[in-house]
C-alpha cells in the first residue's frame, strides 16, 4: 500500500458561529471548537 502525506489526508471543515458562542471580544469560546470537533 502506498503511503499518503499529511497534506493528502488533511479535513478542512468550515462552520459559522454566531454572537452568542462567542466572548465580548468577539473570540470564539474554546468549548464550543471542542463540542464541533467531538
Amino acid at each position: 500500500m502506498q503511503q499518503k502525506s499529511t497534506t493528502d489526508s488533511k479535513i478542512v471543515i468550515s462552520e459559522v458561529m454566531m454572537p452568542h458562542q462567542a466572548n465580548v471580544a468577539g473570540n470564539i469560546h474554546g468549548g464550543e471548537i471542542i463540542k464541533i470537533m467531538d
